[in-house]
């Protein structure tokens, strides 16, 4: 303001010196620019100066710790992790620190998918000898195992009461096949599908329920899943998985004739549709995890890990120690109280779950 004032004074001098007061009607002129400068210009420098501020993205240096070496798979559920290697199959309980050795039966511990309180894995040899079942079910309740008959394809989910499967509709198809998404009811062994399940659709499949059927909270959809093969694009959707009222899943869309993914959170009662990154494929290894706290995901070329903050929307970075080399597409998993990592030779590594700074 003083720069201002200083640079009136000495014009209004000029002004005189030059013209001697004869042309006043141009210094009224001038005094009219002048001020048109300095307070006409003044609103919009004003509200440029109160544009608020991108919030800078955080960069985490968290402490890690091995859990397990020369890991063959890793998966978890938001509770437990099953880590499967040389030594074993070991289930551990984050919440409470537990760890429990599987031993399935002859000829299984292949695969595993985890949920529901069920460790399901795969079995070699199935069909010979006769009986032999393709998969068996693990209770982590009652710590026994059954078999599991029917399998319209590969099991992708698990919850208290379904197994999901994705396969071919025409049972041994090899190419050119329809596929779809199933469900098996681990009760009864029944096979249903869910048709109202489609991207754009608010039906969607919740393992835990017994009516299989549920609806999602406005304004969400279904997202677009990858159409394999001869499945329809208008009956491929893509599953949400969901933090409280946060939800996060990958949509696809077409670019340039060429369908491209992207990781979306969306928030149940808002208008948030914020696409998180689009460096992400749309396989089914753990590329993204999400809990109340944070969503944190990986880019398919590899390098640190990123993040948001929930509900604050803060983004972050979490920062890996030099010695340890970040594989591209390797699976993470966020429980409530960590961070599950794969990393180079076979490693496991942990972390306590990103929490938003305190103020």
């Amino acid at each position: 303001m003083m720069g201002s004032m200083n640079w009136l004074s000495s014009s209004k001098g000029l002004g005189r010196s030059l013209f001697d007061g004869r042309l006043r009607i141009g210094g009224v002129f001038a005094l009219a620019i002048l001020c048109f400068f300095m307070f006409g210009g003044a609103p919009s420098a004003k509200v440029r100066s109160h544009r608020r501020p991108r919030s800078p993205v955080l960069v985490l240096h968290p402490r890690f710790r091995v859990v397990a070496s020369d890991v063959s798979s890793f998966t978890s559920d938001g509770r437990y992790v099953l880590i499967a290697g040389p030594s074993g199959i070991t289930l551990i309980d984050d919440q409470t620190g537990s760890r429990t050795l599987l031993t399935p039966p002859t000829l299984c511990g292949y695969s595993y998918v985890l949920g529901g309180g069920w460790v399901l894995t795969s079995c070699a040899g199935y069909g010979n000898p006769p009986g032999n079942p393709p998969y068996q079910l693990y209770s982590i309740a009652t710590r026994t195992w059954t078999s599991v008959e029917s399998t319209p394809g590969r099991p992708v989910a698990a919850g208290r009461d379904w197994i999901e499967y994705y396969g071919p509709v025409e049972s041994g198809c090899i190419e050119h096949c329809t596929y779809q998404w199933s469900f098996g009811d681990i009760a009864t062994g029944q096979i249903q599908a869910l048709p109202d399940w489609a991207p754009g659709a608010t039906t969607i499949p919740d393992l835990n329920a017994p009516t299989l059927a549920t609806h999602l909270c406005s304004p969400l959809r279904v997202p677009q899943g990858f159409p394999t093969d001869e499945t329809s694009a208008d009956h491929a959707p893509n599953p949400l998985t969901f933090a409280g009222r946060f939800a996060a899943g990958i949509g696809l869309y077409i670019r340039g004739g060429l369908w491209e993914s992207r990781l979306l959170l969306e928030r149940c009662g808002s208008r948030l549709h914020r696409v998180l990154t689009t460096q992400i494929s749309s396989d089914y290894t753990a590329q993204f995890a999400i809990n109340h706290h944070a969503v944190i995901w990986q880019n398919y070329r590899g390098g640190p890990i990123h993040g948001i903050f929930l509900p604050s929307l803060q983004k972050f970075t979490i920062a890996l120690p030099p010695h340890l080399t970040r594989l591209p597409q390797a699976p993470l998993f966020l429980t409530s109280r960590s961070l599950y990592l794969a990393v180079g030779a076979g490693k496991v590594i942990v972390t306590r779950s990103p929490r938003p700074p305190t103020r």
